[in-house]
């Protein structure tokens, strides 16, 4: 579960992972089910619930695995999703976003390159290059005249030559390279007086440099040229597969593709140097989920293992299966495919626009029972009764009891708060409350995820302002950005600065912040010079704005039950309202406290702590989310669960996702599949 890097309103963090799952196996395979529309479009990563880059006049932004644009097509360039964030670039100005599209560490570069093993490359204003952390902090300083990612706690630096440095810009080893690649496998190939070979992360020559060239080790080899011809060498040093080939790529799935030296044709080898596919194929790519792309008299297509044609050669161009969706080119545009395994969809049309009724599997559920069956393409935690569920590839919203309360017939939903839920139809957005009926209406570029003290922000062509639940604009869109309401105020952005704002829209606080966080409670984290602190926003008998803890921090998150989480250094801990430290800062992360706990990493594990008492449940997980009506989600071996506030699982760890409970449901994920679990009595 990838939490915001850095201060986000605590609705943001609630909400995370109500996107959808697409559900590939529920079509043919090779069916199109995004169309061939895009100029360009990139493989799916960032996980199974991962988004794709697309570009479309000149633009580029994100879709999900229903083809649906989460992000606006609207940068120049942008890196692929990785950790939860992606690199985009406007003009000049290079910066991240989360997987809502908004900004993920709220400050700007020249340019910048994906997340890796924690830390991005990002270049700064005099053309340097460093890195920074899932919060935002500059790590290593921009100085570099280029680097390579962090990958497996190390990363390579150039400054003249190649040089190894650990997270903590420490040199790690004193031999200088004139090349080098990424560790992989505990080794990395290197490159002096133009022969290669191979280190170890202490520095030790593992497989001497004789070689004229080589790539990283993949599934225990790595591919190496000598004169003119390739083969791969295990990590002794010894021939796999003996150097004959003209072009190799790296192992995949147990095996590689190859192109003839005579011919220049491609096939595949498998790791005892035997061609299993023939060398006949124009062009060879990876394999991934047992599928690889193959071109042949200018068509592409898709190959099985034992070289079956499984997608006919019929597309301009194709890219590889990635959470079985893959993107082909066709008519000059590109569109994505589905890997699918033949069965029928999921959710079988019916003769009206209402999804099928079914009935509930148990009229008293006890806890884990699960009572919204695990078949939905997409789903979203239960708010207010009501659930947002993706049916025949449109959205509606589904009731406890599984029946249709609203039509499906939107592009995209939000779940309900305050009576009224966002949707979107086509690239517009708009508010429609527990009946259906559209309240607000659908013509705005973005809207916020929710009504608070009776008033949303909305955004046309980047001017924001705020409506009420009439549809009425009661601030006007002049605004770089608006928060959400509490106590009568939000922070909102003007000349690249954040102050606060009445309900009228008159200017309470003076815009000067780099960042102001939500400000609930009545005092709001917010950055100035680089420094966090925390100022009155709303408290009785203060003035707004004015300073209540010292801007001392180097990142905070708002305070919950009184109490905030705060970060020094490296390190977090917890402070009172009135800025006493109540827990000392030494843990990885620690969440925000909700039902008297609160979640905190230590040694790269997760477990709880409770004021007072210490650590209650011990750091022993792989991932935990806060707690919600006394039961919190938990992860090991790569499936969640949940725990009491004991500690003991009460709901075995089975599940590919889950989140925190709300209204009595828990929305959880399973081989794709998304559904419903009850809390049960108490």
């Amino acid at each position: 579960m990838q939490r915001p890097s850095i201060v986000v309103s605590l609705i943001l963090f609630a909400a995370a992972g109500i996107l959808s799952l697409t559900p590939a196996s529920a079509y043919e395979t090779g069916e199109l089910v995004i169309p061939a529309q895009y100029e360009d479009a990139r493989d799916f990563c960032g996980g199974s619930d991962g988004y794709a880059a697309v570009e479309m006049d000149g633009k580029w932004g994100f879709i999900d695995k229903t083809g649906s644009v989460v992000i606006p097509l609207k940068y120049g360039e942008v890196c692929d999703f990785s950790q939860g964030v992606a690199g985009v670039t406007t003009g000049n100005i290079a910066s991240f976003v989360d997987d809502f599209g908004k900004d993920a560490v709220h400050e700007t570069y020249s340019s910048v390159k994906s997340f890796s093993d924690g830390l991005a490359e990002v270049e700064g204003e005099f053309g340097g290059w460093g890195y920074i952390d899932m919060a935002g902090r500059q790590v290593i300083e921009a100085k570099y005249t280029d680097t390579q990612p962090f990958t497996e706690g190390v990363a390579w630096v150039l400054d003249e030559h190649w040089t190894l440095i650990d997270k903590a810009g420490n040199q790690v080893i004193t031999q200088k390279y004139t090349s080098a690649t990424p560790f992989a496998e505990g080794l990395a190939a290197v490159n002096l007086d133009q022969k290669y070979g191979f280190i170890d992360k202490t520095g030790d020559v593992v497989i001497r440099l004789i070689y004229d060239d080589a790539h990283k080790f993949s599934e225990g080899l790595a591919a190496v040229e000598v004169g003119d011809k390739w083969g791969f060498v295990g990590k002794d040093g010894n021939w796999a597969v003996m150097p004959k080939y003209q072009l190799v790529e790296n192992f995949s799935e147990g095996l590689a593709a190859v192109a003839s030296y005579t011919e220049g044709t491609e096939g595949y080898v498998n790791k005892e140097g035997k061609e299993v596919i023939p060398l006949k194929y124009s062009r060879a790519r990876n394999f991934s989920g047992g599928l690889a792309a193959v071109e042949l008299n200018g068509k592409w297509g898709y190959i099985d293992e034992k070289g079956s044609v499984v997608i006919p050669l019929k597309y301009e161009d194709a890219g590889t299966f990635m959470y079985d969706l893959a993107p082909v080119k066709s008519g000059g545009k590109w569109g994505y495919i589905a890997k699918g395994d033949g069965r029928a969809p999921a959710i079988a049309p019916t003769d009206h626009s209402d999804a099928p009724e079914v009935e509930v599997l148990h009229t008293t559920p006890e806890l884990g029972d699960v009572v919204i069956p695990l078949k939905y393409d997409g789903i979203m935690f239960c708010q207010e009764g009501l659930m947002g569920a993706k049916i025949n590839g449109k959205w509606g919203f589904i009731d406890k009891k599984n029946k249709v309360a609203i039509a499906p017939k939107y592009d995209f939903v939000m779940p309900f708060k305050d009576g009224l839920a966002p949707v979107r139809m086509g690239k517009k957005w708009g508010f429609i409350n527990k009946t259906g009926k559209t309240v607000v209406p659908v013509r705005y570029d973005s809207v916020g995820y929710e009504f608070s003290q009776g008033l949303a922000w909305v955004a046309i062509g980047g001017k924001y302002g705020v409506v009420n639940k009439t549809g009425k604009l009661v601030v006007p869109m002049k605004y770089q950005g608006i928060g959400q309401f509490s106590m009568g105020l939000a922070a909102a952005k003007t000349g690249g600065k954040w102050g606060i704002i009445d309900k009228t829209g008159k200017q309470v606080v003076a815009p000067k912040y780099e960042q102001l966080s939500a400000s609930a409670g009545g005092r709001a984290a917010a950055k100035l010079n680089g420094k966090w602190g925390f100022i009155h926003c709303g408290d009785s008998g203060y003035k707004p704005g004015s300073v209540c803890i010292p801007f001392h921090y180097d990142s905070a998150l708002d305070f919950a039950s009184g109490l905030a989480p705060v970060m020094l250094g490296d390190k977090w801990g917890v402070i009172s309202r009135d800025g006493i430290e109540v827990i000392t800062p030494h843990y990885q992360r620690v969440d925000i406290f909700k039902e008297g706990l609160a979640a905190v990493k230590r040694d790269d594990k997760w477990g709880f702590i409770s004021l007072g008492c210490g650590e209650v449940i011990p750091a022993k997980y792989e991932d935990a989310i806060s707690f919600a009506e006394g039961l919190a989600p938990v992860k090991n071996d790569g499936k969640y669960g949940f725990v009491d506030t004991t500690g003991e699982v009460v709901i075995p760890l089975q599940y590919d996702r889950a989140e925190p409970f709300s209204d009595g449901l828990d929305r959880v994920t399973l081989g794709g599949k998304s559904g419903f679990i009850a809390r049960g009595p108490r």
